[in-house]
């Protein structure tokens, strides 16, 4: 009896078959596809599976588990019928984890690409239609933003990609400044609705869009404020509601003053 038919493996391999059915996610249609159709297959089957966003955890377990059941099989030489099928699975589950995030280690998925579409691919070479980011988007007024978001097929994927770059903006930005929690807490209100099922996606846009001009707002509140990041972070500290302009103006210089008397107390103990 071949080691392939483990009873782990065949389970895990119905399994995922029967989970990505309903979303109309066909592996064998995947694999049979042309190049250039298998690329738009992987955002469309991604796009599917997101529509409910409580399937992505459920798919990306299932996803891992598969993989490694099948790496427990490997040494049988048949389990080769299957690695295309494998991959392909990889391929999308890569593409909804992925999707958005900056700083990725995409090697991997790079090499599961290739092996997907039989075809090497360049360094620097774009395979998948790239998710627009937040920059871009916020040169756009209100209504081209709605023709741009209306007209997209795979609204999902969008969004699941601007929510993975927002978090990771708002996680820098508080590296910088801890009262910045309020822009977290706003994005963790926002991800509940959508993880609620019951959002309307162009909500979520709209109000992520929003989220991401207040980003970029605060960005520049240093400049506006005659502040370095750094006294920012102080001044942000020492703030009181309801004080006067004169006030604010000492909290300021405190801020300033405090900054400085760090940075000649480092020096002292850098020189000792």
């Amino acid at each position: 009896m071949h080691t392939l038919w483990l009873p782990s493996w065949v389970h895990l391999r119905k399994k995922t078959t029967d989970f990505l059915e309903p979303f109309g996610v066909d592996i064998k249609v995947l694999l049979e596809a042309p190049t250039e159709q298998k690329l738009l297959l992987i955002d469309k089957y991604a796009n599917a599976v997101l529509k409910e966003p409580k399937n992505k955890k459920d798919f990306l377990n299932l996803s891992s588990d598969l993989q490694t059941a099948y790496r427990a099989v490997l040494p049988d030489p048949s389990a080769e019928d299957y690695y295309h099928e494998v991959t392909a699975v990889r391929v999308i589950a890569s593409r909804i984890r992925d999707v958005g995030l900056q700083s990725i280690d995409v090697s991997p998925v790079k090499k599961d690409l290739e092996d997907l579409l039989d075809k090497s691919i360049q360094t620097g070479e774009h395979m998948l239609p790239q998710i627009q980011k937040l920059k871009d988007l916020s040169k756009l007024n209100a209504d081209a933003l709605f023709k741009f978001f209306n007209k997209l097929e795979n609204k999902n994927l969008q969004v699941e990609g601007m929510l993975a770059e927002v978090e990771e903006k708002i996680a820098e930005m508080m590296k910088r400044n801890k009262q910045r929690a309020g822009f977290m807490d706003r994005l963790t209100s926002l991800l509940d609705e959508y993880n609620s099922g019951a959002h309307d996606i162009n909500k979520i846009f709209e109000e992520l869009v929003e989220l991401a001009n207040a980003l970029t707002e605060e960005e520049q509140r240093a400049v506006k404020e005659s502040l370095n990041e750094e006294e920012l972070a102080i001044f942000d500290i020492l703030l009181k509601e309801n004080i006067n302009p004169k006030e604010r103006e000492e909290v300021k210089k405190t801020a300033t003053e405090l900054i400085e008397k760090l940075k000649q107390e480092k020096l002292v103990l850098d020189w000792r």
